[in-house]
């Protein structure tokens, strides 16, 4: 068995570095893509729109999402607001 010298380690790094750099970003998930449109989603429910018409829509237009995906996203809380009971 050989050891790695200083340089071979500095020179392995530096691969991994440019290697790492030139990567494809990975892939996010449906809630983060859906994230920033979540209020434009609860409109159209509002609206009238089931969560399995909006998901038709959806696919007709080549984004795949399951129906509970998209009731999740729905579900989050609108930011800046706590829905609260009052009594």
């Amino acid at each position: 068995m050989s050891e790695m010298t200083e340089y071979d380690i500095g020179a392995a790094m530096s691969l991994l570095d440019e290697k790492l750099k030139n990567a494809q970003p990975k892939r996010r998930g449906r809630k983060a893509l859906l994230a920033p449109y979540a209020d434009q989603l609860r409109r159209y429910v509002a609206a009238g729109w089931s969560r399995k018409e909006i998901v038709s829509e959806m696919k007709a237009l080549g984004i795949s999402i399951s129906a509970g995906t998209l009731r999740e996203v729905l579900g989050r809380a609108k930011s800046g607001k706590a829905n609260r009971l009052t009594t």
